[in-house]
């Protein structure tokens, strides 16, 4: 586990003792879904609270009476246990709502609870040069294919199929130590890594518009379209791929998700489930009317699922 900054750690205290307020205590939640460390933190806070409790009650049921001292003693033990009913309560509420968000509760499902399917947030750009230029490892590549990489007097200088390797390592490192749950883009990627075959949908929920179904692509959507095999994938596709064409080997571009102009911020749920199970039911491929809606049919049909945000910019 890596170290707790001071500042995670206060807010772990806070949300614990029901201190935070919206929308604070909605980030936080969001972070507890991504960040395992985290979560395991809150759920070690949580069983302190639980053992202090029984202590206090202990405590108070072996209390003598009789002097003015043990009854200032017995005052501190019971307002000692009414705090931490509340903070038992606050407890089971926060795993409720959780529960309700989809992102399944960590106090009884633990932060290490194996999931076959790994997400993460990752920008997309409207052009290729965009792209690259956000990576020091590709920033000065200019492979061939991509006119939009150079001037006219401008030669290709990597291969194609070197610099398509080198692009999805950088795709790749999403899965790193630190995975945001919230960013601000035009479009928008997800980096997926599968332990086995899984049904992955991805929908949209906008603050302003129609909920949106991302993934799978196509209208009406093949239900295999949803199916991904074990390995690491980028959701639509990789940012680029490899085309050998008559003219030699090259690379093209494939934006990510597009961030509808309008929509504020999108609420976007991913829900993953392994693909050994019940066949895939058409009419998961239409959204609810709400992300918590739709989070609450697809945790009934067994699929795992995480809430991403994405702003507008």
């Amino acid at each position: 586990m890596s170290p707790m900054r001071d500042e995670d750690f206060v807010l772990a205290g806070r949300f614990v003792d029901g201190e935070l307020g919206e929308p604070e205590r909605t980030r936080f939640e969001l972070r507890l879904s991504a960040e395992p460390d985290l979560a395991q933190e809150v759920e070690r806070l949580m069983r302190t609270d639980e053992l202090v409790r029984r202590e206090a009650e202990r405590a108070a049921a072996s209390r003598a009476s009789g002097t003015r001292g043990e009854a200032r003693a017995v005052d501190e033990v019971s307002r000692r246990r009414s705090r931490f009913r509340l903070l038992t309560a606050l407890a089971l509420a926060a795993a409720t709502v959780l529960a309700v968000l989809g992102l399944r509760s960590l106090l009884h499902d633990g932060p290490d609870r194996s999931r076959t399917v790994e997400v993460a947030l990752a920008p997309s750009f409207e052009s290729a040069r965009e792209w690259i230029a956000r990576d020091p490892d590709l920033a000065d590549q200019r492979p061939p294919g991509l006119d939009d990489l150079r001037g006219a007097n401008e030669a290709p200088n990597v291969d194609a199929r070197a610099f398509v390797e080198a692009a999805r390592r950088v795709e790749s490192r999403a899965f790193g130590a630190s995975q945001p749950a919230e960013m601000t883009a035009t479009f928008y990627a997800l980096p997926v890594r599968a332990t086995e075959a899984s049904f992955v949908l991805v929908f949209a929920f906008p603050s302003r518009g129609t909920p949106l179904r991302h993934w799978p692509e196509g209208d009406p959507a093949r239900l295999e379209a949803a199916r991904i095999e074990a390995g690491d994938h980028v959701l639509p596709g990789p940012s680029f791929r490899l085309v050998d064409d008559p003219r030699g080997a090259r690379v093209e571009y494939q934006r990510g998700f597009l961030v509808p102009i309008g929509a504020g911020r999108l609420e976007i749920v991913v829900a993953s489930r392994p693909a050994s199970g019940a066949d895939l039911d058409p009419a998961l491929l239409v959204p609810g009317p709400d992300a918590a809606a739709t989070r609450a049919r697809l945790a009934a049909a067994g699929f795992d699922t995480r809430t991403l945000f994405v702003r507008e910019p």
